[in-house]
């Protein structure tokens, strides 16, 4: 049975793809979400396209941000992407690796969690322009409940951000707009 909370709540996810027909593979993961009982799909930003960022050399990535209302508690969430990502033909979850899909758990709520294979906010969220330049469009005023800023300031804090190009408005935004 799905763990869920009692009270609805953001939550950010990241998507990213390097691999394949990238702009499917973006699509048909953001229906998968879609699909789950439990959660809402409330925005989705605009697609980048970024380079590679250490690790395995591969094509350039399209990477976008999400954020839904959910019930489900953290570690629920996560195994839901987990299932998407497998679902899609995503193997193993080494980083830096050339990948179908890759769904990433940023915030959800206020929560701090360390657990094994969880942790939130994400560790690497405020290092990673790839992940903040969408996070920013759809969430400006969301707070990092570590670093006690919010994402706008953090993307300033971090300055100029290489490597991250605006690729397309995302083709499914007008169904989350109504």
């Amino acid at each position: 049975m799905t763990e869920e909370l009692t009270i609805s709540q953001s939550a950010y996810i990241s998507l990213g793809t390097n691999l394949g027909d990238r702009m499917k593979n973006l699509m048909t993961a953001l229906r998968e979400l879609e699909s789950c009982a439990g959660i809402e799909l409330e925005d989705v930003s605009s697609i980048y396209e970024t380079d590679p960022v250490g690790g395995e050399a591969g094509g350039k990535f399209l990477n976008a941000a999400c954020s839904v209302r959910t019930g489900l508690k953290p570690r629920a969430l996560l195994d839901l992407l987990e299932v998407i990502e497998l679902k899609m033909g995503r193997t193993g979850k080494r980083e830096c690796k050339p990948r179908v899909i890759d769904l990433d758990l940023l915030l959800h709520g206020d929560r701090r969690l360390r657990e094994k294979g969880l942790v939130l906010p994400h560790p690497r969220l405020h290092e990673r322009g790839f992940v903040l330049v969408p996070l920013c469009e759809i969430a400006p005023q969301a707070v990092h409940p570590v670093l006690e800023k919010r994402i706008c300031d953090i993307l300033l804090d971090l300055g100029e951000v290489e490597g991250v190009r605006f690729y397309s408005r995302f083709p499914q935004k007008e169904l989350v707009q109504g």
